[in-house]
Formats: C-alpha cells, sequence, structure tokens
C-alpha cells in the first residue's frame, strides 16, 4: 500500500514538472493588452520587461518579444493554443471580462552567436545582417572570408530566422592580418611649442612673428583636421568596400572610434581657441604702454568689460572742436587718484548711513504704531437697554 501510494507521488511530480517544461519559453499575446512570459522560477505567467502597450501580435512582434523575454531563442512560433488569464494581470477590472484568452507561442531557434576562442595571433569579427536580413551558412561563411582576407579558422552561427538553415548573425576567428583601424594623430605637442614661442614673442613686442605664429597655428590646425577627414574616408571605403546586406563589428567600432576623434578634435580646437584668447590678455599691458596720446596710468580700465567704449570716450575729448586737448598727457597724479577714491568711499559711506537710519525709523514706527507706550488710557464698550428695550452703546473711558 505504501509504495504504491509513493509510486502515485511520484508519478503525480514527474507530470507537474513536464507540465511545468512544457510552458517553458512560452510568451502569451493578446492584441491591445501586455505580453507575458512563463517565468520558471515562480512557475507562472508574468509581465514582459519592459512593460509595453498596447501589443500587437504580428510575426516580427512575437520575435522581439521572445528574444526580450529569453537570451537563448530566436523567433516564436504559434504554439495552437490559448491561455486564460485573469484581467488583473493586465490591472484591468469590470466590465472588462474576468478572464482573457491569449495566443500561446513557443520561442525557440537559437540565441546570439557565441564568441569563438581567439589564440594569440588571431582577431574576431562579428557580422550581422542590416535591417532583419537573413542569410544561410555558406553566404555568411562567403562574407566572412572576404573580411578575413582567407577562410575563417573557426565559427559559430546565431539567431535563426524560421529554420536553423538560415541565421541573423556569424561570429568569426581570423589568423590573417586585420585591416588596421583609424589612428589618431595628436597634433597637441605642435601647438603646444607655437603657443609657448607665442605667447614669448608678445612679452617681446615683436608684433611681425607673432602675427606668423598665430596663422602657422591656424594653418596646423586645418590641415589637421582635414587629414584627419580624408583619413576617415579612406579607411572608411576600405573597411566598408564590400558590405550590403551586412555590418561588421569592426567597422562599428571604428565608427564609434571616428565619432570619439570628431569630438576629442572639437574640443582640442576649442582648446586652442581659449589658450590663444588667454595669450591675447597679454596685449592689454601692450595696449596700455602704446596707446596714443594717453598716459598708461589713466588706462587701468582696459582690462575691465567694456573698457574700449571707455577708451573711445576719451579720444572723443583728445580731439574735440578743432584741437588736440592734453589733458591725458600726463600721468595721473597720486593725489588726484585718491581724491577720487576718497569721493567714491564718501559716496558709499553716505548711502550705507542713510539706509541703516531709514531701517531704524521703520522700526521704531511700527513700535509706536503697535505698543503706544504713552497712552494710559482704556476704553471700554458698555452695552445697554433703554426703556423701550432697545439696545443702546456707550463708551467708558478710565484713565490710568
Amino acid at each position: 500500500m505504501r509504495s504504491a501510494l509513493l509510486f502515485a507521488l511520484l508519478l503525480h511530480s514527474f507530470c507537474a514538472s513536464l507540465a511545468e517544461h512544457a510552458d517553458s519559453r512560452t510568451i502569451l499575446c493578446l492584441n491591445g493588452t501586455y505580453a507575458l512570459y512563463f517565468d520558471d522560477k515562480k512557475a507562472d505567467y508574468e509581465l514582459i520587461e519592459p512593460v509595453e502597450q498596447p501589443t500587437l501580435c504580428r510575426i516580427e512582434d512575437i520575435v522581439r518579444l521572445c528574444r526580450q523575454a529569453y537570451d537563448d531563442v530566436s523567433y516564436g512560433i504559434f504554439a495552437n493554443e490559448t491561455v486564460k488569464i485573469h484581467s488583473y494581470k493586465h490591472f484591468m477590472y469590470p466590465p472588462i471580462p474576468e478572464y482573457l484568452e491569449h495566443a500561446k507561442f513557443k520561442c525557440i531557434g537559437r540565441g546570439p552567436a557565441k564568441e569563438p576562442e581567439a589564440s594569440e595571433g588571431t582577431w574576431s569579427d562579428k557580422l550581422v545582417g542590416v535591417n532583419g536580413s537573413c542569410l544561410n551558412e555558406k553566404e555568411w561563411i562567403e562574407r566572412a572570408t572576404v573580411e578575413c582576407g582567407k577562410a575563417p579558422i573557426n565559427y559559430t552561427f546565431g539567431f535563426d530566422c524560421f529554420s536553423p538553415k538560415f541565421t541573423r548573425e556569424i561570429v568569426f576567428t581570423c589568423d590573417n592580418p586585420s585591416t588596421p583601424l583609424r589612428i589618431s594623430k595628436s597634433i597637441n605637442i605642435k601647438l603646444l611649442k607655437i603657443l609657448k614661442e607665442y605667447a614669448h614673442l608678445i612679452k617681446k613686442e615683436k608684433i611681425e612673428r607673432k602675427k606668423q605664429l598665430k596663422e602657422m597655428a591656424l594653418e596646423a590646425t586645418y590641415s589637421h583636421f582635414v587629414a584627419q577627414d580624408r583619413e576617415n574616408e579612406y579607411w572608411t571605403a576600405k573597411v566598408n568596400k564590400h558590405r550590403t546586406d551586412y555590418v561588421s563589428r569592426r567597422y562599428s567600432v571604428s565608427q564609434f572610434r571616428s565619432v570619439v576623434q570628431q569630438l576629442e578634435h572639437a574640443r582640442t580646437k576649442q582648446i586652442i581657441d581659449v589658450v590663444f584668447g588667454l595669450v591675447v590678455d597679454y596685449y592689454v599691458d601692450l595696449l596700455q604702454n602704446n596707446t596714443f596720446a594717453i598716459h598708461p596710468s589713466r588706462l587701468s580700465f582696459l582690462a575691465k568689460p567694456n573698457g574700449h567704449k571707455q577708451l573711445l570716450s576719451m579720444y572723443n575729448e583728445i580731439f574735440s572742436y578743432g584741437h588736440i586737448d592734453e589733458k591725458y598727457f600726463e600721468e595721473l597724479e597720486i593725489e588726484e587718484e585718491t581724491i577720487y577714491v576718497a569721493i567714491c568711499a564718501a559716496i558709499v559711506t553716505l548711502v550705507v548711513v542713510i539706509a541703516v537710519v531709514a531701517v531704524v525709523l521703520l522700526v521704531l514706527s511700527r513700535r509706536v504704531k503697535n505698543y503706544r507706550v504713552a497712552d494710559h488710557r482704556m476704553i471700554y464698550k458698555k452695552v445697554g437697554f433703554d426703556e423701550t428695550g432697545k439696545e443702546v452703546e456707550s463708551d467708558f473711558v478710565l484713565q490710568l
């Protein structure tokens, strides 16, 4: 009796495991609702993350949902059955029917191609069909041979296209020398040398040589960028010359490096412009010491914003009314400068004192209004009734 009961329990467990295994790698789809997949750990259907709504149940949607739910499958096929799922799974409530009937799809096929082992002196690449295109194994090997330059020594296929004979990608290993990817050539060292000499000559006030150096720096920068663009075009054409219906991983990495290089060069050019701007600030000293008809001691404002406007106004005073005013020729005397500073300080002090007095008066006025200390009278309202019973009010004043 005990053995029969034990056998029945084992048989039940076996059948239950078969039932769970039958639902493994399956998804449920119903147009306009959330798609679900069978979670082996929970032994129940759960929402496919990230949640998308409304879900469509076209062939391409089933392929996408299967790959989204499981990492090691290619596509899905209708399992010729439906499954009723409670509406709360879709966050739906009455008057929606309590149970919704979903089509069941079996997710099958190979997942992504596995990376073959690459020994020293070899390299690998992945070729992927563009726009979901599929090729048979022979066609993929032919394309891998073109990329490698000879037959690949090892390869694997991935993502079946509704048949093991057609796949979406191949990963191969090659022992032939690879086409070199673009190498970034730095221009920073050359420009740094030019900038150092440029700054040195500004201090020495060698105008002609400074002009030449700036032109050299701009020309070197421009030539480098033009050469880099030509190099990018050359390698893009060389790496991509045989490619029509697939894209290469190495090519994608190469393109990514190209974008990074372009950002790097753009940033380098910005830095160069900023550095030249900082170096040009030396011109402030140069202008201050070499401005016609104005003594350097009177030009301390040149480094300030809109200093050129103040300089222009001074020139308007100097060259006005048909004669030359010499009042800015002489050095600004210390006494005169001190008077200016004293006047400014006095004005600031006066403004501060007025502000403080105004605040004090405002505070005192509020206190007097709220707490009339000098008023010792208390006024009460007295209510009574006359002989006719009419209510009468009167004030009662208490003097303290």
